[in-house]
């Protein structure tokens, strides 16, 4: 895992798989002021770019809050990423939080991210266990696990639909969210 300069943001990119199969994730993208810093994230992909390595299975944006999702934004409309390629993307957009709640609009940054996603025609929330639905657990039961093509397997820890009220009736749009590990039932890490 490389954890990308992203002043007070986030920006990670996960590189997994055989030496001569490498297959990455993106995570966030930091604030559109860090995006162009030496050793952000605009360095780092134009240094794979340039290595032919231009490919992700998956970016994750896990809210909208702009320390995340405006390296992404700006990143989409980079003309010189334009053969970057996202085999999946999950965002949850306005559109996915419509049937829990109306008259409540997302952030800003969320509502053109997924604007500029619906008008580039990109692979969003495509996994077959999502089919364009939101990236959510359920209410009860198991942590739900998804598998890239790329025989990765995540466990989605969050967001379930308490955070979805809680997001929604604010004005944000939760995705991939971070929750305690007493929400999941996973043990606490100890230092």
């Amino acid at each position: 895992m490389e954890m990308l300069p992203a002043g007070h943001g986030d920006a990670l990119i996960i590189e997994y798989g055989r030496p001569d199969d490498i297959h990455r994730i993106l995570i966030d993208g930091g604030p559109y002021y860090a995006y162009d810093d030496a050793g952000g994230l605009r360095e780092r992909l134009k240094s794979l770019q340039d290595a032919g390595q231009s490919s992700f299975d998956l970016l994750v944006v896990t809210h909208v809050d702009i320390d995340h999702i405006d390296g992404i934004i700006k990143l989409l409309q980079d003309p010189e990423f334009a053969s970057l390629e996202f085999k999946d993307i999950w965002f949850n957009d306005w559109k996915h939080l419509q049937p829990r709640a109306t008259g409540v609009l997302a952030g800003v940054q969320g509502e053109f991210l997924g604007a500029l996603l619906e008008e580039r025609g990109l692979n969003w929330n495509r996994h077959p266990k999502l089919a364009g639905g939101p990236v959510m657990v359920p209410d009860e039961g198991n942590l739900p696990t998804l598998e890239l093509e790329s025989e990765a397997t995540i466990t989605l820890l969050s967001p379930g639909r308490r955070n979805w009220t809680i997001f929604g009736g604010n004005g944000s749009s939760p995705s991939v969210v971070p929750v305690s590990s007493r929400e999941t039932g996973l043990p606490p890490l100890r230092s």
